[in-house]
This record gives C-alpha cells, structure tokens and sequence, in this order.
C-alpha cells in the first residue's frame, strides 16, 4: 500500500456530538492525498459509533478500549502516522477546505520549514455570540520570538514535516501537562524554520464540555518551565520576580499601573 502525501490526525474523547463535522470538514478537502487516524481514547459516549458509521476509505479507525488521556493518545497517533507530512486536527474543531492545500504548498516550496499554523476562528453553537478572530505571528523569526511568552501555534491549524519528528525523536512529553502542544512545537522549533498562513484555516469550537481557558497551576508550572529554558538559551538570568513577571506576560495576566516601569525594564534586557 502506498502511503499519503498527508496523516490528518485526530484524537476524540467523548466527543460524539462533534466528531462527524471534524471529519467531514477533513474528508471535503481541496487536495486528496491523505488518510485520517481517528483515535478513540477509550470514550464513554457514542464516538466509536458516530466514526463508524462514516463509511470512506480514507479513515483508519482507532478504538482504545481505556482512556490513556491526551499526551499518550498524541503520541499514540504520532507512531500511527505514515505520511511525509503529518496535520492536526481535534474531534470538535473544524478545518477549511483549502488547509492541506495550502499548508503543503508552503512545506514544499520552503525545505527548510518544519512547522506551517494559522489563523483560527472561534465559534459556537450560539450564533448570536461573536468571538474574535485568533491571529499569530506569520514569519519564523516572529513566531520564534513570541514562543519566548506564550505559545503561538494552534494544534488543530498545525502541519509538521514527519521526517523531522522521527529523526529527533521528538514525543508529546507528560510532564507538561495542559502545556503539552507548546512545549512540542518549542523543542521542533530548533530543527528549521517556522511560519503561519495568515488566513483562518481551522474553526475552533467553545462548548462546555472543554477544559476551563482559566490557567491551572499544573499550566502555569508548565509554562514556566517552557519559558525558563528558553530564557536560559539567551543567557538571561532573571530574577524570581521578573521569572514572575514573564510567567504574567505570557499568559495575559492583568497588571496594575505602577507595574508598567518594572515591565519596561524587563523587555528592554530582552531586546538587549
């Protein structure tokens, strides 16, 4: 069997309600050479079902029979993969039909590039709600400098080169739980350049049964971590209160007027 140019890959949790419109929106794709692993991590509704019934040839069915949670399930389907390019997309978000088009347009014209996002456009099933659109960084030295705060790459707009993955043996890793897509795409970030198509190429479902946008400790400890290590690559040596500070400015944390003169201070020592 010849393998797909593409591995459109999607993990599903309960997610019975959602994971028919994640997969249509993959299978009405504009460019046709791709398989979709669907990975059912062991989900208590009627997903196995739902997936089932979706008759194509296209789609690799995955059923775990326990739920192992999102870092294995991602590394479960990273082993699955067998395309040159590997794109992700979560059971209840949507993609747009031209995305895997335009995604490996960019990775082949630019051999040097490992990672290609892009915008993504919130909604939900309330039409009377509007929700602003999500934008990032598109150029690789942009994306790079804004990975030092927060993380710029949204998982289900994200294509990545396979190759890359396996040469450096590159895993979703369980100690940065809730953190773990942005702390992936750092670590890919130092094998090639990066960039964002700057058009929406995924929708991005708010509905109740997602994780709270509010950040646990088990995050922000991730964040930090993820942070730190970069600071350390730059030779900045913060201390706890600008360590602190930095945590704050990533995650959008408010910040009081008299603050502002200790935050100009900081940045100033990293454009330095």
């Amino acid at each position: 069997m010849n393998s797909p140019e593409i591995s459109v890959l999607m993990p599903a949790y309960n997610a019975g309600s959602f994971v028919a419109d994640a997969i249509y929106s993959v299978l009405r794709q504009s460019h046709s050479d791709f398989e979709l692993v669907v990975l059912n991590d062991g989900s208590v509704d009627n997903t196995a079902e739902v997936v089932r019934r979706i008759g194509d040839s296209r789609i690799r069915f995955v059923d775990n029979d326990r739920n192992q949670g999102l870092v294995g399930v991602r590394n479960e389907l990273l082993s699955l993969a067998r395309g040159e390019y590997i794109a992700w997309l979560d059971a209840d978000d949507l993609a747009t039909a031209d995305r895997l088009q335009k995604q490996v347009t960019l990775l082949k014209k630019h051999r040097d590039m490992v990672l290609v996002g892009g915008y993504v456009q919130p909604f939900s099933d309330d039409s009377s709600r509007k929700y602003k659109l999500w934008k990032y960084p598109v150029h690789s030295d942009e994306l790079k400098s804004r990975m030092i705060f927060d993380d710029p790459i949204a998982t289900s707009a994200t294509m990545i080169r396979r190759d890359v993955v396996l040469r450096e043996r590159l895993e979703f890793r369980p100690g940065y739980r809730t953190g773990e897509d942005y702390d992936f795409w750092e670590r890919l970030s130092h094998f090639g350049a990066m960039a964002s198509v700057p058009e929406v190429l995924a929708y991005y479902r708010i509905h109740q049964y997602q994780t709270s946008f509010s950040a646990s400790e088990a995050e922000r400890n991730a964040v930090l971590k993820i942070q730190g290590r970069q600071l350390d690559r730059l030779g900045v040596e913060p201390t706890p209160d600008e360590r602190q500070l930095h945590l704050r400015l990533g995650l959008s944390d408010n910040l009081e007027p008299d603050e502002l003169a200790f935050v100009e201070s900081w940045l100033r020592r990293l454009i330095a």
